[in-house]
């Protein structure tokens, strides 16, 4: 689905965020589209950002023309260190890793590179995720496929 949401909202929804607030206030124009992962590309000024409400995940995406997403690589580790979050890893403190962030001096522009590479887990991370989700754990069926 495509469709617009104005960047006050974006933005706010980015705010709540950034200010640790567990329980964010989905704006109306993000919360009437359906689904449990709602992916927002926007080029209004924020912090690009993973809002979780219950069982409801928004990630905000900014603009990957501006610096530092422009940058070479660094789009691609900021997509995937907010679908990181999406399904359930927190910040780290290491650079080296794509799960590096607040309260840690990381930024995006460490994911600069010459190469496209995304930036590895730790091992506690793929631990983490093998418990979420184990190998041999059932994919929910989705309409519209096999």
């Amino acid at each position: 689905m495509t469709d617009s949401v104005p960047d006050s909202d974006i933005q706010s929804l980015a705010r709540q965020v950034r200010r640790y607030n567990p329980w964010p206030t989905i704006p109306e124009s993000i919360d009437r589209h359906p689904g449990d992962l709602l992916i927002v590309l926007s080029n209004a000024a924020f912090i690009s950002f993973t809002a979780t409400r219950g069982d409801r995940v928004v990630i905000g995406i900014k603009d990957g023309t501006i610096p530092p997403l422009s940058l070479p690589n660094v789009l691609r580790n900021v997509i995937a260190h907010e679908l990181g979050h999406a399904i359930g890893l927190d910040h780290n403190r290491d650079p080296q890793l794509l799960m590096c962030g607040r309260p840690a001096p990381c930024r995006p522009d460490a994911f600069e590179s010459t190469s496209p590479r995304i930036f590895p887990l730790s091992e506690e991370e793929r631990s983490r995720l093998l418990d979420l989700y184990p190998r041999n754990w059932p994919m929910r069926a989705t309409s519209g496929g096999p």
